[in-house]
Order: C-alpha cells, then structure tokens, then sequence
C-alpha cells in the first residue's frame, strides 16, 4: 500500500529534484535559448553566429557551427551560448521543442543561414578583462583533448573534429550535437578550450609547442576533408 509521503517529504523531494545538477543546466540552458532567439533574428555579425549557434544544436549536420566565431560576441551573449550548449550536450529533447512552433521557427532562421566562410567577422579587441584563470584551464584542457584525439576509441573522432574546427572552423566546422557523443567530462574540457578562444583572442595553435603542425597531423591522420557549402554536411 503506497503511503501519502507528507507535505515536509514532498517539498524535500521536490527541492531535490530542482537542485539537481541537470535540472539546473536545463533551465539555465532554456532561459538561455529564450533570449537568443530574438537576437539570431538580427543581420549584423553576432545576430549571424547567434543564429548559426542555434541552428547548430537543431541540425549540426547541415548547418556546422566556427567555434572560433564566438569571440564576437559579448560577454552575455557568450554565456547564453555556452548555457545552451550544456543544455544540449545532453537533450531531454530537441532544440527546437523549447520553442513554440519551433519548427517553423527554425526553419525559418535556416533560409537566412550562411557558412562560417561567407560570415565576414572581425575579432573585437575587447575591453573587457580577461581571466587568467580560464586562459590556464583552458590550455590544461587543450593538451588533454589533443592527446585523447590521438586515440583510436570513438570519442576521439568527435574531439579531433572539434579540435580542428576552432584551429580552422571555416574550412572544418563543426556540429555541435557530437557533443553528446563524448562523456560529460571531455565536453566540460570542450567548453573550457572555447573559453579559451574567446579570453584570448588569438588562434587556436598560439597556445601549444608547434601548433600548426600538430592540428594539420589531426587533419591527416582523421582524414578530415574541407567543408564545402554544395557539398554533403559534414559527417
């Protein structure tokens, strides 16, 4: 016979389940999403990589997403980004099911969509301060990732990819669902190498011994092909 669990019992388990670390990443992820929206409906650059963002967690095949294009925007924007790519790391359900007539919606952003290579940016020398801190996280993440992505598991394919498209992400973009292919904490260390992009300003490669070589081995040894726009997305 099930029990009535009591007023005190019910409010704990309810502020359990609020309290929950993916509970939080999915609300913090939707209030995100809701305020990107109406900026990816925009024409200037960061309305373009905000729209390119969203359309990147709703079909990362078609519409691959230049991690390194999130320097231009703002602070507040780049942690709305970030949110929503926690959030869809690991979906409770599709991007566009947050949205009402999402779909639609959508689909209406992607007859707008361009590749990162036809996005004209300038990376904004910022006035903010940076933090040391996520500059040195940041790089202890990019060595990591780098070493796992000289593996052979099926994780390492994901990562390679991601790592060669914030080394080049207008000939390689990347789409941003395999992220949930990879453990939660290779994605975190995914996400601390885009903060790094973003706190530094500077490419990608700048922050290891010979860069540039060991992201063209990536591209060697993962045999990973330059995107084309006419050609089949990106697998």
């Amino acid at each position: 016979m099930m029990t009535d669990p009591g007023p005190e019992q019910a409010s704990a388990k309810i502020r359990e389940q609020l309290e929950s670390p993916y509970t939080r990443i999915r609300y913090a992820g939707e209030k995100a999403l809701h305020r990107l929206l109406p900026i990816a409906q925009g024409d200037g650059i960061q309305n373009q990589v905000v729209r390119s963002l969203l359309l990147g967690c709703y079909n990362g095949q078609d519409f691959p997403i230049d991690p390194a294009s999130l320097r231009v925007l703002n602070r507040r924007m780049m942690e709305d980004c970030i949110a929503l790519l926690l959030m869809d790391s690991a979906p409770a359900m599709e991007v566009h099911q947050y949205v009402e007539n999402g779909s639609s919606v959508f689909n209406g952003m992607a007859e707008r969509w361009r590749p990162p290579s036809r996005i004209q940016m300038q990376i904004p020398t910022s006035e903010d301060e940076t933090s040391e801190g996520l500059r040195t996280l940041g790089k202890k993440s990019l060595q990591h990732l780098i070493a796992v992505a000289q593996g052979f598991s099926g994780q390492c394919r994901h990562i390679a990819r991601f790592l060669v498209a914030c080394y080049d992400g207008c000939r390689y973009p990347f789409d941003p669902t395999r992220f949930r292919c990879i453990d939660h904490d290779l994605f975190l260390e995914c996400i601390a190498v885009i903060r790094l992009l973003y706190e530094t300003r500077h490419e990608i490669d700048k922050n290891i011994l010979e860069g540039a070589s060991v992201f063209n081995r990536l591209i060697q040894d993962w045999t990973i092909e330059p995107y084309s726009a006419d050609s089949e997305a990106v697998r």
